[in-house]
């Protein structure tokens, strides 16, 4: 019986209600029954599937909002992934090729069109040759692969979700404040050992994989985070990116990561270049300097008097002394890099051209060492490589490949410099400045470390390029109408 004048009891949200209830009891008794935590976690991950299922853009925004708690996994000491990003990323590949399939990138190629999407292209079939090339195939294939799953999602896919600028705040947001969740927390744990220089790596962890894997997150993320304070709409949005800004750069220093630090200062200096047009001679007179210094160590083999001391080549306890010992060249992290570097210059003289293969440097370098460079923590229990990305490509891709990795980084840096003149909106300008600034920061950090194949630092160096890329075509766009 209902009462005239009012409307039927929708029952509907009752039932959905109590059939979640039933959803999460059903998993919670599972998980008691099992004696196992994870059918407790399916009603705690149903929502947010759904919420992904819902719009696949969800997905990319997910990705960068779990990047800075993801974790090294390994299911057997051969095999192993970061969890949850390695297979976000897939998935985020996957999705991309189901979106071409459906030609939705085709609407807008135009978009896509341009010097720094083409030498993306040449980059991977290069790889793709040389993996043919390989004496393991089946690892350098491996390489081949998880490069596409870099590329793909996070040049063009962003070029295709990254339409707008709010779609730009709303990924940076998810990434920023997750980050300074995770470094608040690190600095938590490292007040506790009174910021310790000799424990810091025990404070980032298991969240990150060392100390520089830590550092160099936070100071890629930092230029985007200059981007949103510089966007702030109110007082107390400025605020708040502002103690966030003193929380990154408190993040880097107590890391204790040379590199991070040096590329944090340097990033001012680069600002500076790209405002007054100076790019392309920065970038020759860098290119001089880094050709004299090569040509001169390797005149009659200069290299060799500059081996270490194999005694006083020591792990440091103390940053500071870690500073003087680098000058002095007796510090072993980064005496073991010269010790890679000397291998990694043998094996260009004995693979010029093609190189050896995607993936393979570890697999190789030791019969090409130079025992005179050697340290304590030569037998590299890590499994590292040789610690300067561009020397890697020279060693895995040969003299092709290293021309092609040179010509896209100098076409990136052009490009940008001469997109960030042609707009006209402050706040593009904003935009093309911080994906500049963030791009240069990952090329310094690989000079002497090679992390572009990593969760936590190749997203973002395909990200940047794809982020100038956007603002070069509405540039183009604009000056059209013009």
């Amino acid at each position: 019986m209902r009462i005239a004048g009012t409307k039927p009891y929708d029952y509907t949200s009752t039932i959905a209600f109590v059939a979640w209830m039933a959803f999460v009891l059903v998993f919670m008794l599972l998980a008691f029954w099992m004696d196992n935590i994870l059918p407790a976690l399916v009603p705690l991950i149903t929502p947010l599937v759904v919420w992904v299922v819902n719009d696949y853009r969800n997905l990319y925004y997910l990705f960068f909002a779990l990047v800075p708690f993801s974790i090294e996994y390994n299911f057997t000491p051969s095999l192993g992934t970061d969890l949850p990003s390695e297979p976000i990323m897939m998935l985020l590949f996957g999705i991309s090729l189901l979106l071409f399939c459906a030609k939705a990138f085709h609407s807008k190629l135009s978009r896509y069109i341009n010097p720094i999407s083409g030498l993306l292209v040449v980059h991977l079939m290069w790889i793709f040759i040389t993996t043919l090339n390989s004496e393991y195939f089946v690892l350098s294939g491996k390489i081949f692969l998880a490069k596409l799953w870099y590329i793909i999602p996070f040049y063009f896919l962003s070029i295709h979700i990254l339409k707008q600028k709010s779609d730009l705040v709303r990924m940076l947001k998810f990434g920023i404040f997750m980050l300074a969740i995770s470094i608040s927390i690190v600095l938590v744990r490292q007040s506790m050992n009174g910021f310790a220089f000799d424990e810091v790596n025990d404070a980032v962890m298991p969240i990150f994989r060392n100390h520089v894997n830590y550092a160099c997150i936070i100071v890629i993320f930092l230029p985007y985070l200059w981007a949103l304070f510089i966007w702030a709409l109110s007082s107390n949005e400025r605020w708040l990116y502002g103690l966030l800004m003193v929380l990154y750069a408190a993040g880097v220093y107590f890391s204790y990561t040379r590199a991070a630090i040096l590329s944090m200062v340097l990033s001012i200096v680069i600002y500076y270049i790209i405002k007054k047009r100076l790019m392309v001679p920065a970038l020759a007179a860098t290119m001089m300097i880094a050709a004299i210094g090569v040509s001169f160590l390797l005149y009659n083999n200069n290299y060799l008097r500059y081996n270490p001391v194999f005694e006083r080549t020591i792990t440091h306890q103390r940053f500071d002394k870690l500073i003087t010992a680098t000058y002095n060249m007796e510090d072993i992290s980064t005496m073991e890099r010269v010790y890679r570097w000397v291998a990694g210059i043998q094996m260009v003289k004995d693979k010029p051209m093609m190189g050896f293969g995607p993936g393979t440097f570890y697999s190789t370098y030791e019969a090409y060492t130079v025992t005179s460079f050697q340290t304590y923590v030569s037998d590299n229990p890590e499994k590292s490589t040789v610690h300067n990305y561009f020397l890697l490509i020279f060693i895995e891709q040969g003299m092709v490949g290293f021309l092609i990795f040179i010509s896209l980084c100098i076409a990136v840096l052009v490009l940008g410099e001469r997109t960030y003149h042609k707009l006209t909106k402050a706040e593009d300008r904003v935009a093309v400045m911080a994906a500049m600034l963030s791009f240069c920061i990952i090329l310094l950090l690989n000079t002497i470390n090679d992390m572009i194949e990593t969760d936590k630092v190749g997203p973002f160096f395909f990200l940047s390029m794809a982020i100038i890329s956007i603002y070069y075509f509405k540039a183009n766009q604009t000056l059209g109408k013009e």
